[in-house]
């Protein structure tokens, strides 16, 4: 067969099997649309999405806020859902990183279209989906993204259901200078933005309340060997070093303080929570006071029944008691239950402005008001790590 003829033969053969492949396109088509979810189903879902870290280095925040917004769901679901609806959610991993932060939402928005966001779970997290969110009109609950610019000039769809770092950072100062009574003080800051914010925040407030804050070492976030900045602030002597940072640099920075020998007292906000700082730290960490969010022991005296009535069931479930990050993370997927419930619509600012509306509402975190940059407004507690375990010392009022 010469070459003009295998040309021929070529070009009719595709003419003769077109039909055949129109066919089976038609057929797979029809087979998808069986085998797929039936039309209208996405009518009887409302879905949400998820994002935080389940894997690197801070997977504690993200893990235990998926184990609570999983939780929330079970429930709601299996009480009827929102508005008849049953609730969906999708989640993704951002690893602690905000570009994977961005990605993510990007991809809830557009490909998965969802209607609201349980996240992020740090604030850098948050800071990177702000805009976003706000171009595409999708209500976020960030479980306890702190740094107060999150909720600042210009904000609408990012609601935080947690007490901002300047509180945070303040509320730990006026602690160790009015109830401990320290004068001399020294801050290891992480830096990035939620150290810097929390130092800052901890330094004006403790100069206000006549302490000195005497010595002050940056570190990088990558950072694991702390002794040469801690040498430097063991020359000063203070009676008390703030831990800016997350719960795996803070534990380190504990480890390697006490085998300098330094035995100021160790002061941290809510990250400190985690098991991960003890687990780092190991018995460095004992005696460390911190200001908190969330405490299950004491969860009934912020939030009545409803708290205890969510430990008692949590444990049933479980085994342990929840961490801050589920409670905080349980507490969003119902505000937004509430929100749509008013709303009457999943529209993004039909859900959003009810969001803004909410006061003193009674979840397991305690009551939560939310001002209308999104901001909440809600108790900050003192925990000391004692035997190995975190107790109760004394809260301060909203604010």
């Amino acid at each position: 067969m010469n070459l003009f003829t295998l040309r021929r033969y070529l070009v009719w053969l595709g003419i003769l099997m077109l039909p055949v492949l129109l066919f089976g396109c038609t057929q797979a088509k029809q087979g998808d649309g069986k085998e797929g979810a039936p039309s209208g189903a996405k009518d009887n879902v409302v879905k949400l999405g998820f994002v935080g870290p389940l894997s690197g280095a801070v997977a504690t925040f993200g893990t235990g806020a998926k184990q609570g917004t999983e939780f929330a769901v079970e429930k709601l679901n299996a009480a009827g859902g929102i508005n008849g609806k049953q609730v969906e959610v999708i989640y993704l991993d951002d690893k602690g990183n905000p570009q994977e932060s961005a990605l993510a939402v990007q991809r809830l928005i557009d490909s998965d279209k969802v209607v609201a966001i349980v996240g992020g779970s740090t604030s850098t997290g948050t800071l990177a989906i702000k805009d976003i969110v706000h171009q595409a009109k999708i209500p976020v609950v960030a479980p306890y993204a702190t740094d107060p610019r999150i909720t600042g000039e210009g904000n609408r769809y990012v609601f935080v259901n947690a007490a901002n770092n300047v509180l945070l950072g303040s509320q730990i100062a006026r602690y160790a200078a009015e109830d401990l009574g320290y004068k001399k003080l020294a801050v290891m800051v992480r830096d990035d933005d939620y150290g810097r914010s929390i130092a800052e925040a901890f330094k004006k407030k403790a100069e206000e309340l006549g302490a000195k804050v005497i010595a002050e070492e940056h570190y990088a976030t990558d950072a694991k060997e702390f002794k040469s900045l801690l040498f430097k602030i063991q020359k000063s002597k203070p009676e008390a070093i703030l831990l800016s940072g997350y719960y795996n640099d803070s534990g380190l920075i504990a480890k390697q303080a006490r085998e300098l020998g330094i035995q100021a007292k160790l002061l941290g906000t809510n990250p400190l929570m985690s098991p991960g700082y003890r687990e780092v730290g190991g018995p460095a960490t004992e005696g460390t006071v911190m200001t908190a969010l969330y405490l299950p022991d004491t969860a009934a005296e912020f939030g009545g029944q409803v708290a205890a009535d969510f430990v008692k069931a949590w444990e049933q479930k479980y085994g342990s008691a929840p961490n801050i990050y589920a409670a905080h993370a349980y507490d969003a997927v119902n505000l937004f239950k509430l929100a749509i419930e008013k709303a009457g619509s999943t529209s993004g600012d039909a859900v959003r402005a009810e969001l803004a509306k909410i006061a003193n509402y009674q979840g397991v975190t305690g009551p939560t008001t939310f001002t209308e940059s999104g901001a909440a407004v809600k108790p900050v507690l003192i925990v000391e790590i004692k035997d190995g375990k975190l107790k109760y010392v004394k809260a301060f009022a909203a604010q």
